[in-house]
């Protein structure tokens, strides 16, 4: 790797490093809810980076054809499937009920649960995230009042979002684990 090509990878890790240390979640307050999204700068981010690999791949076809050509073509489908996500993705939590707005942007999934007709919420299974939608790190499972369970699934919003859901949820009765429960179990 030439000196110059060390620079500019140094200087986009340093890019890298500083923006996701910064965080990317925005939490705003609305009367009594919170709504958990993604900072506004995550979804133009995403296409920035894929528009400067894709023409990174362009010059680079004619050095190495295999990581050209990959570029070249992978990253504009690897934008298209994540950036819609981060403009669309949202968590709302009040006094009553919370609810996940999530999946895929062309398979989008909306689940509300209230918390008056749960008895109980404990940790799922730890889960991958290509099947609920990008980026599902964890699930919560709500066993209602009528017997039924709900298993809602989350990501880097719900990681946010987590702590305020089970203190509301608590505070209306529902028996809720403790997070260090959840973080057993992540391990």
């Amino acid at each position: 790797m030439s000196k110059p090509t060390r620079r500019i990878a140094a200087v986009l890790l340093g890019a890298f490093v500083l923006l996701a240390a910064s965080g990317c979640v925005s939490r705003q307050v609305e009367g009594s809810a919170s709504v958990y999204t993604y900072e506004t700068w995550v979804g133009p981010l995403i296409v920035l980076g894929g528009l400067t690999a894709t023409a990174v791949g362009y010059f680079a076809c004619t050095h190495n054809k295999r990581l050209g050509y990959g570029l070249l073509l992978g990253m504009p489908v690897v934008v298209l499937l994540a950036a819609p996500n981060k403009f669309l993705d949202s968590v709302k939590v009040d006094d009553d009920h919370f609810e996940v707005h999530g999946g895929w942007w062309w398979q989008p999934t909306a689940q509300s649960v209230r918390f008056s007709e749960v008895k109980e919420m404990e940790f799922g299974d730890e889960v991958g995230g290509f099947g609920h939608g990008p980026n599902v790190s964890f699930s919560l499972d709500c066993v209602l009042k009528s017997g039924a369970s709900v298993r809602v699934y989350f990501d880097a919003l719900g990681e946010e979002a987590i702590a305020e859901i089970l203190e509301r949820a608590e505070a209306r009765g529902v028996s809720v684990p403790s997070l260090e429960d959840g973080e057993n179990e992540e391990k």
